[in-house]
């Protein structure tokens, strides 16, 4: 159960359900509906040549924790930044 714990809240177990190290952390958006709260936060990874950013998308509730994580390379996550943009501004 320790382990869990540490894999889930520290920078380092952290690495390891990403594609390379995390160099820094931005805090996202956070919402809390009724008796659940969800947090994002995006991650700036390391994976040598290549650059990716890292989704750490959590849900937590009174007895339930759980951590999405998701890898995209730098060209995805403009992508889906600009969907994000798009999106926010759309009108009918």
């Amino acid at each position: 159960m320790a382990l869990l714990f540490w894999l889930g809240t520290s920078k380092r177990g952290k690495s390891l359900f990403f594609t390379g190290r995390i160099v820094k952390t931005f805090d996202g958006a956070h919402m809390r509906h009724r008796m659940i709260t969800n947090d994002i936060k995006v991650h700036v990874l390391d994976a040598g040549p290549v650059r990716f950013v890292g989704l750490e998308i959590v849900a937590k509730s009174f007895a339930s924790y759980q951590m999405t994580p998701l890898t995209l390379p730098a060209a995805e996550a403009r992508q889906l930044a600009q969907m994000l943009l798009e999106a926010v501004d759309y009108q009918e």
